[in-house]
């Protein structure tokens, strides 16, 4: 895996850097053109640039691009403090489908390894995305399937001040206790 270093605020900085999900583009004209503002063209985009915001601390961004009627209680300032220490290694895509010319839906399945606390962890999902009023928007996402080649994920630490109903403050928009905190 290459490490991915927390690079800073998206909006500063070098944006010729190498963009931080892996596409081999520049930052600035990858990820960056969409946290600055820029549509998603398609799901796969949308989730790579939802990844480079982890990496880059740009939460606003994250909530900005989630279809909060399925995570209306989604706060940016709880995740930050998730975020501050994670450093964030490498983003993996395993599959992509839908969100073509016409349609409406997507889903992507990604590996985001990363670093809490000096033990390395690792989020699969299978994410939904949909198309609302012209504009891509995160729905949720369902844990992938084992993959042979992933490594063992040491288990979130359980001592949180996260209520096991509220939502995981990662950002999956699922429940605590069916997230991080199981």
């Amino acid at each position: 895996m290459n490490p991915m270093p927390n690079l800073g605020g998206a909006t500063g900085g070098n944006m010729a850097r190498p963009c931080p999900c892996g596409s081999g583009l520049e930052f600035g004209r990858c990820c960056g053109a969409l946290i600055a503002g820029a549509p998603a063209g398609e799901p796969l985009a949308l989730m790579r640039s939802r990844y480079t915001a982890y990496v880059v601390g740009e939460m606003d961004y994250i909530a900005a691009t989630q279809d909060r009627a399925f995570n209306p209680d989604f706060d940016p300032r709880a995740t930050a403090r998730w975020n501050k220490d994670v450093v964030w290694k490498e983003l993996r895509v395993l599959n992509a489908s839908g969100g073509g010319e016409g349609e409406s839906a997507g889903t992507v399945e990604f590996q985001a390894f990363f670093e809490k606390a000096g033990r390395a962890g690792l989020i699969h999902e299978i994410s939904r995305f949909e198309k609302k009023k012209g504009r891509w928007l995160y729905l949720d996402g369902q844990p992938g399937a084992s993959v042979a080649d992933a490594p063992a994920t040491p288990p979130m630490p359980k001592k949180s001040k996260t209520g096991r109903n509220e939502p995981c403050p990662c950002g999956s928009g699922k429940k605590f206790k069916r997230c991080c905190g199981a």
